[in-house]
């Protein structure tokens, strides 16, 4: 038998000796693995994050299609230009034969210039309606197809529009879109996947805070 009080005598193993063959590891040492542990499946899931964006505020897309609106400035006669390009390599397949702009006020809206050959573009938003929407159409062009250009001159406005909204492609699975836009030069917008690793910067400073705190 034990001698009286031995029971309440004994000490806790010492971290890192072996007990029935399993090693017994400090609080610290469990506590920063698991923070390592948490970095580790952070970076794995900002690394695997993915966007169908332009990076910048005057550019939208959906599907592979890119849409950017830049003002062109005015046209010299009391209009303003607006160069719209829509970047079709690598999309996703489909057709466009139409889309619908938006310039809010508006009295008129004409094609200035174009690489796609198209030249009809009447008041509407061509499947639906919608206020102060232009419809564009013409020939289909698949998609893919490189980069398609057009330039608009608006009139009737008394500044050089800077929103816009484009309607197109709906019944076309991923490559539909119906958003606003800004025009103009537009702000750099970063990549939810660098969003994600900015946030776990964050997290990793926290965190080596922490690790300083257990080592200390």
């Amino acid at each position: 038998m034990f001698p009286s009080g031995s029971m309440m005598a004994a000490k806790a193993p010492t971290p890192g000796t072996e007990v029935f063959g399993k090693a017994i590891f400090a609080p610290r040492f469990v506590a920063c693995s698991r923070v390592a542990s948490m970095f580790a499946v952070a970076f794995c899931f900002a690394g695997a994050a993915k966007a169908d964006t332009c990076g910048s505020t005057n550019c939208v897309s959906a599907g592979g299609v890119t849409w950017t609106f830049t003002s062109g400035g005015s046209d010299g006669s009391g209009g303003y230009l607006v160069d719209l390009s829509i970047g079709t390599t690598g999309a996703h397949s489909g057709s466009l034969s139409e889309f619908g702009v938006q310039f809010t006020g508006a009295s008129k809206v004409t094609i200035s210039n174009t690489n796609t050959g198209w030249s009809s573009i009447v008041s509407g938003n061509c499947v639906s309606s919608k206020a102060n929407f232009w419809c564009v159409s013409g020939s289909p062009i698949n998609v893919p197809d490189g980069t398609e250009t057009f330039v608009f001159d608006v009139t009737g406005l008394n500044g050089p529009p800077t929103l816009s909204d484009v309607h197109a492609l709906q019944d076309q699975g991923p490559l539909a879109i119906s958003t606003g836009v800004e025009i103009g030069p537009g702000a750099s917008v970063p990549e939810p996947s660098s969003g994600m690793l900015g946030l776990w910067g964050v997290i990793a400073l926290a965190g080596l805070s922490l690790f300083r705190k257990f080592v200390a």
